[in-house]
């Protein structure tokens, strides 16, 4: 029974980023470490899409954008040294290296060690509010590696791409016990999101972190309200509206394993509804 009893803490980083100023967002990532960081216990730090620039930088990305690692994942690396069992992520345009030169929405998992994965954006929005497609590439369909805390493992996909249920289920599929959800959703969106999480959470019976940035960018609002949802949906702890907020709350694999005794959708799934999507697909297009 050792595996129900292995958890971990997670803090949801609702808070605004200094536009274009990297070091401002870097030296809030060391004060929220210092405030709700244990050394020792097991924690996961997450914090919103593009929070190192922050989201609407516009041109800006080009000056801005960074190796991974580099110096900034190298700066937040350094800091993690004093907390030997935490993780942060953070949401940031990362320059690839090949092809050379080509930027990336991308969300960053660091530690003590150094980088310990990378998850690029799958779907770049360009429409009403949106400008995405014309600075980044969109992230490759294979499939990343699981992030790993404390026999937990985690995987991310990045605002949009949550509307395309088959990027959480692929990371389900491989073993994903969190899926990390960063945001940058502005108030057009607000409706949407509980939904939309919800059934992330109850399709794949996985603990679904969903962490908004909040208040003004270039005149684009943002709300907030982050969330951390169990295996079947319902909220463990909602951030406020509007307002910045750190969440924290402890999880454990308690929850998944009864999840998947109530609604058994891993042990369900079977091919041929891949195979029924993807005639559907080529229908659709071909």
């Amino acid at each position: 029974m050792l595996v129900i009893l292995l958890k971990i803490r997670v803090i949801l980083s609702q808070i605004g980023s200094v536009l274009g100023s990297k070091e401002d967002n870097i030296e809030r990532i060391e004060e929220i470490l210092k405030k709700y960081a244990k050394k020792d216990e097991y924690t996961l730090v997450l914090f919103p899409e593009l929070y190192l620039t922050g989201y609407n930088i516009k041109e800006l990305v080009y000056k801005l954008a960074e190796e991974v690692p580099g110096d900034s994942t190298r700066k937040i690396q350094e800091i993690l040294s004093e907390y030997p069992n935490t993780i942060v992520a953070v949401g940031m345009p990362e320059r690839g290296e090949f092809p050379r030169g080509v930027i990336y929405n991308s969300y960053v998992f660091i530690s003590k060690e150094g980088v310990d994965g990378v998850f690029r954006k799958r779907h770049l929005p360009t429409f009403g509010v949106f400008d995405e497609y014309r600075y980044f590439k969109p992230g490759t369909v294979a499939l990343p590696d699981l992030i790993e805390l404390n026999g937990f493992r985690i995987g991310a996909q990045i605002c949009y791409d949550t509307f395309f249920p088959e990027v959480c289920r692929s990371l389900a599929l491989i073993g994903a016990d969190l899926i990390a959800i960063p945001s940058a959703a502005p108030i057009v969106s607000k409706p949407l999101w509980p939904y939309l999480l919800r059934a992330r959470a109850i399709e794949n019976t996985v603990y679904i972190a969903y962490v908004n940035t909040v208040g003004y960018q270039d005149g684009l609002e943002f709300f907030g309200e982050s969330m951390l949802l169990d295996p079947i949906g319902k909220p463990i702890a909602v951030g406020k509206s509007f307002e910045e907020d750190i969440i924290v709350a402890e999880i454990d694999f308690h929850s998944i394993i009864r999840a998947r005794e109530i609604r058994p959708v891993q042990k369900d799934i079977d091919y041929g509804d891949i195979l029924m999507l993807k005639d559907a697909y080529d229908f659709h297009f071909f």
